[in-house]
């Protein structure tokens, strides 16, 4: 079962990790972009986005203690080595995994304040929700 993976606009690669990552040297831009894209292609492919033996690279862990979603789990992703993380969540009623937000530098505060501003919308949000593009 192929899943859909998709970025929640209002708060994925907010300003502050554009800001930082922008500071990355090119080489390593093109690191963390290839990062995100094996991500992304392993969600897509997992049975289950927490714990599936493919994402263990990832070392999957359930995010607690933010907010309440009433039908999404959190999940974070480290990736090694570094200190860059992902904040996803997914559902129970259907194969959706959003990406909610993301950090270079470990800031869990900063992502904790976008997922406590925005908790409520994400079992609402939809690939209708983004932009189309062309």
């Amino acid at each position: 079962m192929a899943r859909s993976v998709y970025p929640y606009l209002p708060t994925w690669l907010d300003r502050h990790f554009r800001k930082a990552f922008a500071l990355l040297p090119a080489g390593d831009q093109e690191d963390c972009e290839q990062r995100l894209a094996d991500l992304v292609a392993a969600l897509r492919a997992c049975s289950h986005p927490a714990m599936d033996p493919q994402l263990r690279p990832w070392r999957p862990s359930h995010y607690r203690g933010v907010t309440k979603l009433r039908e999404g789990h959190l999940v974070e992703y480290r990736f090694m080595p570094g200190t860059m993380r992902v904040i996803a969540c997914y559902f129970d009623h259907d194969d959706r995994i959003l990406l909610v937000t993301a950090t270079l530098t470990h800031d869990h505060g900063r992502m904790q304040r976008l997922i406590k501003e925005h908790g409520k919308a994400l079992s609402m949000y939809g690939p209708d929700d983004e932009p189309s593009e062309g």
